[in-house]
């Protein structure tokens, strides 16, 4: 007994709260993503049938195989599948507001099949698929069941939102997106921020400055998440940047520069979050350079601006119209609140590390 109780007890499982399995997920990498289409399939075959017969196998909960014995007979080809799939949404939407935690997994794995195979062919039926995803994000969902929920919202606006050219479409998801945001924890908001961030990357140059424009002027109750948007939009491997940072920032500090004051105070946390988190997550200056060129450009731009103005005001005649001169006097004050938000932009870069202020 002695020897018995001289040998230590190694705990084989360790607790862990809900809200610290949470802090684990995220979205699944893109490299991730693309090895589940990796597999060779027959010409007239799909994924989604394939998969559909991989988790046969695999998951027998009740609302998974009532699915999977509707739509195996509509999907056994691809040419089947298409002819046949406004009735596989209809039974796939059946089942998901019917099913448990067991049986979501596999049936959320399906659709993201199903969006690789079908694509734009589901824009008809866009709006509702959101909202039937979108209505468990605010749930208590188990790590790995929201895990693959972020997956499928991913897979959405891969093929259909991305791709479309209806600029009306993204407006109507960001509705949407942004309405869910609130009902979420933090942690949920978080990793849901990640899933629009991949967006803000793959958009478009006018879709993604429409995108961002939604961002900036409804940022009430989403504060936090947007800064996590931009943050890992921007963010990279490695300790660098996205190549795309730049484009992303630029439209957003150039709205904080012209917004109301009332809308001023909460772009500027906003950008001071962001451009913080930026700033930790890079290795030194070199890798934030293309950030910083854009703050610089913005405040170069602004002082311009402020000394053509006040040229303008030295060469215009003593005793002019006094309409002209109140004119010319909201202008210069115009100007002046610019200069002010351009500098105090460029004074959370300096002020955050010393060495980044060799930058400027």
């Amino acid at each position: 007994m002695d020897d018995l109780d001289a040998v230590k007890r190694v705990k084989r499982f360790k607790h862990q709260s809900y809200a610290e399995s949470l802090k684990q997920v995220h979205l699944p990498s893109a490299l991730d993503s693309a090895g589940k289409f990796d597999h060779d399939i027959a010409d007239d075959n799909s994924c989604f049938y394939d998969s559909l017969h991989q988790w046969r196998e695999l998951n027998l909960s009740p609302a998974f195989v009532q699915f999977a014995n509707k739509v195996e007979p509509l999907s056994a080809s691809m040419p089947m599948l298409l002819h046949n799939w406004r009735d596989v949404v209809r039974y796939w939407q059946e089942s998901v507001d019917s099913a448990d935690h067991e049986a979501l997994p596999a049936l959320l794995d399906l659709f993201q099949k199903l969006a690789h195979d079908l694509r734009t062919t589901l824009s008809p039926v866009y709006a509702s698929l959101l909202h039937t995803l979108l209505t468990y994000l605010p749930r208590p969902l188990p790590s790995s069941v929201l895990t693959s929920l972020l997956a499928t919202l991913s897979s959405l606006f891969r093929y259909l939102l991305i791709p479309s050219i209806h600029l009306d479409l993204l407006h109507q998801t960001w509705t949407s997106f942004h309405a869910a945001l609130p009902k979420c924890n933090s942690q949920v908001q978080r990793a849901a921020a990640e899933v629009w961030a991949s967006v803000l990357r793959r958009l478009k140059t006018k879709a993604r400055e429409m995108a961002l424009e939604l961002m900036a002027t409804e940022l009430n109750d989403v504060e936090d998440a947007s800064a996590w948007m931009l943050i890992f939009a921007c963010k990279s491997v490695s300790h660098t940047l996205h190549t795309a940072s730049p484009s992303i920032l630029a439209p957003v500090i150039e709205h904080y520069l012209s917004a109301s004051p009332s809308d001023q105070e909460s772009l500027y946390t906003l950008l001071r979050r962001t451009l913080t988190a930026l700033i930790h997550h890079c290795d030194g200056p070199d890798q934030f350079s293309s950030i910083a060129d854009v703050v610089v450009k913005h405040v170069e731009e602004t002082l311009s601006q402020s000394h053509m103005s006040e040229s303008e005001a030295e060469e215009r005649i003593p005793g002019g119209p006094q309409g002209q001169d109140r004119q010319s006097e909201h202008q210069n004050l115009a100007h002046g609140e610019r200069v002010r938000r351009a500098l105090r932009l460029s004074a959370i870069v300096c002020g955050v590390s010393p060495r980044f202020k060799i930058i400027w």
